[in-house]
């Protein structure tokens, strides 16, 4: 009884602790596995780019419809470091491929065992990182803000523009209409 008893303790251990399988990629990613940097939820999404040729293995089916996106250039711009995301890795919820975070290459200019550079983030044809489309690079997504709330700068721009319609209105000239 009391093996029993162990093997089911040890198997729900084991269950708890184990990478998540691929099977992940359909389910919502944990809070444990993404931060909040700047108003936005980030996401280290996978060890390489996010479209082939490269390893290219990022699936947005599932986590698109989660809120998860690339960031715009502003976001990327204003990304987190890599200090920031603490070991967070949500690679299994993004990725057919891997389940890994390559925490030592990003920012850093790291070398392989070949001695290539490597450790770039994938920028997403925004040519601001110096290997932005390498197999090496890392892929980071974002969940948030982009469609939110407009800055103030937009409410005074779309006031100034209430203003002049209705500033044209006034000054339109009345005209009388007859029937026949």
């Amino acid at each position: 009884m009391k093996t029993k008893i162990f093997a089911v303790a040890a198997s729900a251990f084991a269950l708890a602790t184990a990478t998540p399988s691929f099977a992940a990629v359909y389910a919502p990613v944990p809070t444990a596995n993404y931060i909040q940097f700047g108003g936005l939820d980030w996401a280290w999404a996978a060890p390489c780019a996010f479209q082939a040729p490269t390893c290219g293995a990022v699936d947005m089916t599932f986590q698109a419809t989660q809120g998860w996106r690339i960031p715009t250039l502003a976001e990327f711009l204003a990304r987190p470091k890599v200090s920031d995301f603490g070991g967070k890795c949500a690679s299994a919820w993004f990725s057919t491929v891997h389940s890994h975070c390559d925490f030592g290459d990003p920012e850093n200019g790291g070398v392989n065992a070949n001695g290539q550079a490597m450790g770039y983030l994938y920028d997403f044809g925004y040519n601001v990182t110096q290997n932005g489309s390498s197999s090496v690079a890392e892929t980071w997504l974002v969940r948030g803000a982009a469609n939110g709330v407009p800055e103030p700068a937009a409410w005074a721009m779309m006031l100034a523009g209430f203003g002049l319609v209705g500033s044209a209105m006034r000054r339109r000239e009345k005209v009388a209409v007859t029937f026949a």
